[in-house]
């Protein structure tokens, strides 16, 4: 067969288990001369991309292991060695005796010696029952080998090693463990470090090494890599008649019934909330729900209940377009999802789904159906039978909300001109009513195929807008973001930064491509006398695609408006400042409401007779702290057009140490927007940022124009 077919990409050949009530499983013993055809089979074949398979282990491991050396097609394999019927009737010392001296004086060689030559492999898993506690001097320079080919590796990714008892293979590693870091960043500066995950079934745990962290985390089910982690929760399950976890707080509840529970109390489960992360889901899909990865101890049927963002209360018939899916956690990213049904009802904002655990799951939106099924009798229950798979036809995304890849990328600029009516400097006229500048921006909705027709369903998404503020000695920091009404990403935003004071929220849905925030003194219910607001951007809008991508490996930074509130020694009262949101389904007027300090609330400058809440203007040289100042600055250099790409140089300029700029790409060479959030914080830490260094620094990079708006948003004077 493998010689044949040359467009097989996965096989596993494992032992044959047999759980019964008491966990102890039956194996059906491998031939040894399974070995041999395998290793025949897979010289011949092309196309193998991920291997998984127990074989015998004996002295013809070494030709198996070099002719996977030559497969740079395969970029998976898991191997689990099982005892040879050779000696499978030894005493089991005898058999652990043999297991362990072929393991160290075999298997690790052959191992070492395939990574080496190897140039493609991304994952590895080596699974060998029967090692025991024994030594020999050349034992540990075999593992010492292995360790540095791991950590100089051009492509490896993830390696795990379960052998029973690993102490020779982990007191090596943590032995070497600086030197092989220095050694991967000076030959792979722009290559992450490998995983290695070293497990001793032995112990109560395993042990996870995140050795870019230098550090451990024990008892993990699951460790997931190109995703953005909302939460990562360990659970113990108790075995009651029937058991509810519910994480309602993250947008899921989970419900075991006891007669699939195991008679054990060490049953454990992983749930963890992704925003987002290196996801391929169907054609004609959008994420409407968060992605969550759920493992158990042993694979447990459970009835799950997501959380999605679509009005089915008001649009009940949107319902037909709701599918959950499904993808293997235990492959490489991206992830590939699979569509598969469930149930939503119309008064619900949960769906609920049959589910065996240690997979990814979500819930998908259909944007097209065949025409001819979704324009049936009205109230119909048919489920349209949806041409969203046919012929595995899925884009990548790398980041959440199913946006499908348009031609030339997602156009930010130009920018439009705004909606509404702005402040009295501008003198613009109010617009409460006419329709968006559309043709500033692509849209956002594809056409449909020609035997398609598009269901709405990206237009029945809800969505939260929340404001939040950051109380100041002299000044008030507003912030208003959006985001899908999920609570799971609305949670991610209070622990992501829990020193913000909630404000007023609301739910709303996109009526245009955009909303935008309108800023008028000239029309206020309420005196504003003394007061002055002012946004960081105009037009202060947030687009529909943006908030959608939230959470993605392009999207990290969340999608928010940046307003500051100063107040004058004229002011009095209660600011209450009411601000339209134009773009919006419906009506909606969102007030930021401040208020005066008084001398308790700040420190008073040393010399100063009057109030201190009123803000001068910026000085230059005024010293910047990350806790103030870090998004700020982050924002305004997005906003006004600064090239993420060009952030290490901006480092440079900056004079950040290019230690930290180093290890900044090479953990995050990719994420342009992760990689100036950390050179902006690196260089807020220093204790010596100021608006004047900050302003040499683009300058000095040709960035005149950014520079010039950053001095106009922060009124920085002395700056000649």
């Amino acid at each position: 067969m493998l010689t044949q077919n040359q467009t097989l990409k996965y096989l596993e050949i494992n032992r044959f288990r047999d759980f019964d009530g008491l966990l102890n499983d039956t194996q059906i013993p491998i031939p040894s001369s399974f070995l041999s055809f395998l290793t025949t089979g897979l010289r011949h074949n092309t196309s193998l991309q991920q291997l998984s398979v127990s074989i015998p282990l004996n002295k013809e491991i070494r030709t198996f292991i070099n002719v996977i050396s030559q497969k740079n097609n395969l970029t998976e394999l898991e191997v689990d060695f099982t005892p040879d019927q050779a000696y499978s009737n030894s005493s089991r010392e005898k058999k652990k005796q043999i297991m362990t001296l072929l393991f160290y004086e075999q298997v690790l060689p052959a191992v070492t010696n395939m990574l080496e030559s190897h140039t493609t492999i991304k994952l590895l898993k080596i699974e060998c029952e029967d090692i025991i506690y024994s030594s020999q001097p050349n034992w540990i320079e075999l593992v010492q080998h292995l360790c540095e080919t791991i950590f100089i590796h051009s492509s490896l990714e993830y390696i795990e090693i379960d052998t029973g008892f690993v102490w020779l293979i982990k007191h090596t590693f943590e032995n070497q463990r600086k030197t092989l870091i220095d050694r991967h960043k000076k030959e792979q500066p722009h290559k992450p470090l490998p995983i290695l995950n070293i497990k001793q079934t032995t112990v109560s745990s395993d042990e996870v090494f995140f050795v870019d962290k230098q550090s451990c985390s024990f008892d993990k089910l699951h460790y997931l890599r190109a995703v953005n982690v909302i939460k990562d929760m360990m659970l113990q399950v108790e075995l009651n008649d029937q058991q509810l976890i519910n994480l309602e707080a993250y947008g899921i509840k989970i419900n075991l019934l006891k007669k699939y529970l195991r008679v054990s109390s060490s049953e454990k489960m992983q749930v963890t909330a992704l925003a987002g992360g290196k996801f391929m889901f169907p054609k004609n899909t959008i994420l409407v729900s968060a992605v969550y990865a759920v493992s158990t101890s042993i694979p447990t049927p459970m009835r799950l209940e997501l959380q999605h963002c679509i009005d089915l209360i008001n649009q009940p018939d949107m319902r037909r377009y709701l599918r959950f899916a499904i993808a293997s956690i235990d492959s490489s990213s991206p992830y590939n999802f699979l569509l598969q049904e469930g149930d939503f009802k119309s008064d619900s904002w949960y769906g609920s789904f049959n589910f065996t655990t240690n997979c990814f799951i979500c819930i998908l939106g259909l944007k097209q159906v065949p025409i001819d099924l979704s324009v049936g009798q009205q109230g119909s229950q048919e489920q349209p039978n949806l041409l969203v798979q046919e012929e595995s036809q899925q884009d990548e995304l790398q980041q959440p909300g199913g946006k499908q890849e348009q031609e030339g990328g997602a156009c930010r600029k130009p920018r439009p001109q705004g909606l509404g009516p702005a402040g009295p400097k501008d003198g613009r006229k109010k617009n409460d009513d006419k329709k968006l500048h559309k043709k500033d921006r692509p849209s956002s909705t594809e056409k449909p195929d020609l035997f398609t027709q598009a269901t709405g369903i990206d237009k029945s998404q809800t969505f939260a807008g929340q404001l939040y503020y950051e109380r100041k000695d002299v000044r008030d920091s507003v912030k208003f973001f959006a985001v899908k009404n999920l609570k799971a990403l609305r949670q991610h935003v209070k622990e992501e930064y829990p020193e913000w004071e909630e404000g007023q929220g609301f739910r709303f849905k996109f009526k245009e491509e955009y909303i935008e925030l309108v800023f008028d003194d000239t029309n206020q219910k309420y005196s504003i006398k003394g007061w002055c607001i002012r946004p960081l951007i105009d037009p202060c809008t947030l687009y529909q695609s943006d908030v959608e991508n939230f959470g993605g490996d392009d999207h990290t930074m969340l999608p928010l408006c940046l307003i500051t509130v100063e107040a004058s020694p004229e002011a009095k009262g209660t600011l209450c400042y009411g601000v339209p949101v134009m773009g919006a389904e419906r009506k909606i007027t969102i007030y930021i409401e401040c208020y005066l300090k008084t001398t308790n609330d700040v420190t008073r400058p040393a010399g100063s007779g009057a109030r201190t809440d009123f803000a001068a203007s910026t000085e230059r040289q005024e010293i910047l702290n990350c806790n103030d100042h870090k998004n700020r600055i982050v924002t305004e250099l997005d906003n006004y057009g600064f090239s993420k790409g060009d952030w290490e140089k901006l480092g440079q300029h900056l004079n950040v140490n290019s230690t930290r700029l180093n290890d900044i790409k090479t953990d995050h060479g990719r994420e342009a927007n992760t990689c100036v959030n950390l050179c902006i914080e690196a260089w807020l830490k220093t204790g010596k940022a100021t608006y004047g260094t900050l302003i040499e620094a683009l300058n000095g990079m040709g960035e005149n124009a950014v520079a010039n708006e950053i001095i106009k948003a922060n009124n920085i004077k002395n700056i000649s």
